[in-house]
């Protein structure tokens, strides 16, 4: 690895690593292996992994922008108000770690759901038979469930943690010693 390559990384914090380019790394690979859909691999190492970290990036912001919002629209996820859950995160420096935990569970439910939804379309686009790829569908809708079910609970664990933090910190306050 040259100096550059090794300084780069050594720059990439967890956060970063496990929200998009993990994200990007497992979508490339599924594309390359269980897809019809060409994907040209870079042999440069730099580019390969600018590349698999904006493929992550976009995953993300999908998981953002459209699956968190869909999930709180239906009432299957519920956030602690942002002012809370950042008073919280002063007295509880976890709540910050379960957070980024939480945000790597909808990365990843991001990057299954974009691969399913590449494969329908490949399905439609080529008339595909859908027991011709009914093992990797299966796979992936397996692997959504227990990404979509991580991430309701870690969300709710992480409202219930800011709740819990802000009562105590409220019975300290209101405690006076005699």
């Amino acid at each position: 690895m040259t100096n550059a390559t090794e300084e780069l990384l050594s720059k990439i914090n967890s956060y970063n690593l496990f929200n998009y380019l993990l994200p990007g790394v497992i979508f490339s690979y599924l594309v390359k292996h269980y897809s019809t859909t060409p994907l040209k691999e870079d042999t440069n190492l730099v580019i390969a992994s600018f590349l698999l970290y904006f493929t992550g990036m976009i995953l993300n912001r999908i998981g953002s922008i459209v699956i968190e919002p869909s999930l709180k629209k239906i009432k299957f996820i519920k956030f602690s108000p942002y002012e809370m859950y950042v008073k919280a995160e002063k007295h509880d420096k976890k709540i910050s770690l379960l957070s980024e935990v939480n945000n790597t569970y909808r990365s990843i439910l991001s990057t299954f759901l974009a691969f399913v939804i590449l494969k329908l379309y490949e399905i439609f686009l080529f008339e595909e038979t859908i027991a011709n790829n009914f093992e990797v569908l299966l796979i992936c809708l397996v692997v959504f469930t227990i990404f979509l079910a991580s991430y309701i609970k870690q969300t709710n664990y992480i409202a219930k943690r800011v709740q819990i933090v802000l009562k105590e910190e409220e019975r300290e306050e209101n405690f006076q010693p005699s």
